[in-house]
């Protein structure tokens, strides 16, 4: 597994980091602890997690994995979006409800639609943060993170005028390491923009349908962390290639990949996301050890070419018609 220092913050780490968003729909701690093993095995050292997911025990699950293991690794933790105290006591149902819909789907709109009353309104003042971090740290099991980033704000959120400065205290007194924002693009890229030294280190979305980040920051000189390169694409151009065995084979042709094989268009997803950001750390989530085992294998054995990776771009953006830039995107891969 390669490493990389993020820039301007010292902190070394693995190209390829876990996301835990979704460590907590795994039934048991065994089977948390053996998806968490695994990336561990392929040598992820990079572990990604916020206060808010898995209704707030997704970050005491890691910790319980980190014990033994936490001066090998880089934690990153949020704040800002938070379950409410009774919907976090309760956290342990998870399970049995989530059995509940997968035998009841139709429990699953409700389940939906009552999702965002599990959750207080966002927050993003000093004294939350500060409180935040402190039980962060308790659940994780752990003196320090070595990122804590502001959870999904808007440019439209109030965000309190002294932030940048409690953060920086918070690096000053060894609580953090380095902070910045973590958001999808769409959501959180007018702060992105607008807000430098708050921003100084960016987690968001970059996946090659969504490549608005990679259009507007500076991959190569701001810290990046990017997540989520299969979550829209992967069944979107599963579907359109098994609806479509004339651009199914046209792919194939062009790109010497047989993209019949159920492997091809996630290698060639993950390998987009790893070489559009050269300099950072990109995430990846999945319930299932042996798929972290397989995208291990790929990135060390079988990554496409940064001229297959350009032509895979416009391929995609003829295919779904895609309003990015593909064509700057492609350059940039081949001139790498």
């Amino acid at each position: 597994m390669k490493n990389i220092t993020l820039h301007n913050t010292g902190i070394h780490t693995t190209r390829i980091g876990f996301g835990c968003a979704g460590l907590m729909r795994l039934s048991t701690r065994r089977e948390r602890l053996a998806v968490l093993g695994a990336a561990y095995d392929a040598g992820i050292r990079h572990f990604d997690v916020a206060r808010m997911y898995g209704l707030g025990a997704a970050e005491r699950e890691l910790g319980v994995f980190l014990r033994g293991r936490r001066d090998q690794v880089v934690v990153a933790t949020k704040f800002g979006i938070a379950t409410h105290g009774l919907v976090e006591r309760l956290a342990w149902l998870q399970p049995l409800a989530r059995a509940a819909i997968k035998a009841l789907p139709r429990l699953r709109r409700v389940a939906q639609h009552g999702a965002e009353q599990l959750y207080q309104p966002r927050h993003y003042r000093v004294d939350m943060a500060h409180a935040s971090l402190q039980k962060s740290l308790r659940e994780l099991g752990t003196d320090h993170v070595d990122l804590l980033f502001l959870h999904e704000p808007t440019a439209q959120d109030v965000i309190d005028a002294g932030m940048e400065q409690c953060l920086d205290d918070l690096v000053r007194k060894g609580d953090i390491r380095a902070y910045g924002i973590a958001g999808s693009f769409d959501r959180s890229g007018e702060l992105i923009t607008s807000r430098e030294r708050l921003c100084s280190v960016v987690q968001t979305d970059g996946d090659v349908l969504h490549r608005q980040a990679a259009r507007k920051l500076d991959f190569m000189t701001r810290a990046v962390i990017t997540f989520s390169p299969y979550a829209q694409a992967l069944t979107l151009l599963a579907d359109r290639l098994a609806a479509d065995t004339n651009l199914c084979r046209s792919w194939s042709d062009q790109l010497g990949a047989d993209f019949a094989n159920a492997e091809t268009l996630p290698r060639f997803l993950l390998a987009y996301a790893y070489s559009a950001n050269p300099s950072g750390v990109v995430l990846l989530s999945t319930s299932q050890p042996g798929r972290i085992t397989t995208m291990a294998r790929w990135l060390d054995e079988a990554m496409p070419s940064p001229d297959q990776i350009a032509d895979f771009v416009r391929l995609v953006d003829a295919a779904v018609g895609s309003p990015d830039a593909g064509t700057a995107t492609a350059q940039r891969l081949n001139a790498q």
